[in-house]
């Protein structure tokens, strides 16, 4: 939106960053031709009145719906035209638009190769991450379609078929444009089918109606991309709610932002992608962990005694959820958090913790780190008289148990492993050995 606001305003201006855009603005202000600018505010009436009329008509008009934006750009360039708006007031208007299409060649740039290898690599990547954002943003907004599949692979290889296919025509990298994008979400394309009309619409005009586009305002087009977009400053309303639901989400949305505004997309999706990096590492090493009660009516059920008054800490007995994959980065935390819980276990009821239950059910899968940090575990627990049992395992990390060789008390459930812990010699529900010594 801001990168047009020079058309809007008629200013002669260079197109930097959010800020130094906006800065230039300010700075050139008295230069705004006022001609162009009542002209853009006039398409916004025009935008918004036909949506009204849309709106208000739309079982007289029974589904059909008047083009607003093409209403638009017939009105002002016909006015434009009969007005002379571009000789007597300045108003920027489209010109001259070379008729025909290009040959296809082959690019004569292959002697730049080794100084373009980096810039296209950037591109590629900037690019390929807007149409994926573009993409996941209209198919949230296509309620028609709740179960719209994206295919990542699929969106990159449409890319790179276009990409190579323009670059005979020295055409520029194909990438989607949430702009334009949201403008063909505003006057209703649906599926692909809108893209094959436009490539048509578009040949029409370069083979015969260049000279009808010669008094199209630049001022029209632009009020039309930043009326479209409307929808979209709307997201702003959301930041409350996701500060809400994740604060960590919430700072990479406000990072990635910021930093898109004042260092531009390239620099600032960088440092949007960085902070997620470190996000994401930082939810992996610190992951949450839970101490488990039972309920004393349900004893077969065991929840977290932190959000749960009624779940009991069972007597003797820690009961230790691990919501992660116990691997490299986290084995440290899993094994000073257990320590730890323990402590403060013993200090605060003053009796012999005698068994260890940790709850593997969110233990998705086990690195050799995890193993060894389970194994050290095990052994400092054992020099306190203090057994390991593990309960809950997935089929890959009981594998990866197994592998190992680390030969630890396992039970399908919590209750079970409870249960042999309290001194009931139930045999092992995984297989139909008693397990009941650590070795």
């Amino acid at each position: 939106a801001t990168s047009q606001m020079k058309h809007l305003l008629g200013l002669d201006i260079q197109n930097s960053s959010f800020f130094q855009t906006w800065k230039n603005i300010f700075a050139n202000i008295k230069e705004i031709n006022v001609a162009t600018f009542l002209l853009g505010l006039f398409v916004f009436f025009m935008l918004w009145l036909v949506d009204l009329i849309n709106d208000k008509f739309k079982k007289v008009l029974k589904g059909f719906k008047i083009p607003g934006p093409l209403l638009s750009l017939i009105v002002t360039t016909l006015y434009v035209y009969l007005t002379h708006m571009d000789e007597k007031y300045g108003v920027r208007v489209l010109g001259h638009i070379p008729e025909g299409l290009p040959h296809p060649k082959v690019p004569d740039a292959f002697h730049l190769t080794s100084d373009l290898v980096v810039p296209a690599i950037i591109i590629a990547i900037v690019g390929y991450s807007l149409t994926m954002a573009t993409t996941k943003t209209m198919a949230e907004k296509t309620k028609e379609e709740p179960l719209v599949v994206l295919s990542s692979n699929q969106e990159l290889l449409a890319l790179g078929i276009a990409s190579g296919i323009g670059g005979f025509f020295l055409g520029y990298p194909a990438f989607a444009s949430l702009s334009r994008t949201t403008l063909a979400h505003a006057v209703g394309a649906k599926s692909q089918f809108h893209t094959f009309v436009s490539v048509l619409v578009v040949l029409i005009v370069l083979l015969v109606l260049t000279r009808a586009l010669y008094y199209l305002p630049y001022t029209s087009l632009s009020a039309i991309i930043i009326y479209a977009l409307r929808s979209l400053f709307k997201q702003m309303k959301q930041l409350p709610a996701l500060f809400r639901a994740d604060v960590l989400d919430c700072i990479v949305w406000l990072s990635t932002f910021f930093s898109v505004l004042g260092l531009g997309i390239a620099f600032g999706l960088g440092i949007g992608v960085g902070v997620s990096m470190i996000v994401l590492v930082y939810n992996i090493s610190y992951p949450k962990a839970a101490i488990v009660g039972r309920f004393p009516a349900l004893p077969w059920l065991f929840k977290d005694v932190v959000r749960y008054s009624d779940a009991k800490e069972v007597p003797g007995i820690i009961v230790y959820r691990f919501d992660a994959a116990l691997n490299f980065a986290n084995k440290e935390w899993f094994r000073n958090n257990l320590r730890n819980a323990l402590h403060a276990r013993s200090v605060s009821t003053f009796t012999r913790i005698h068994s260890v239950v940790v709850d593997a059910s969110s233990m998705t899968r086990i690195d050799s780190s995890g193993l060894r940090i389970l194994k050290k575990v095990q052994t400092e627990l054992a020099k306190d008289d203090i057994e390991l049992i593990m309960c809950n395992c997935r089929g890959a990390l009981r594998d990866a148990l197994i592998r190992y060789g680390l030969t630890v008390p396992r039970y399908l459930s919590v209750f079970d492993g409870v249960r042999y812990a309290e001194g009931k010699k139930l045999h092992n529900t995984e297989d139909d050995t008693e397990v009941v010594t650590i070795v």
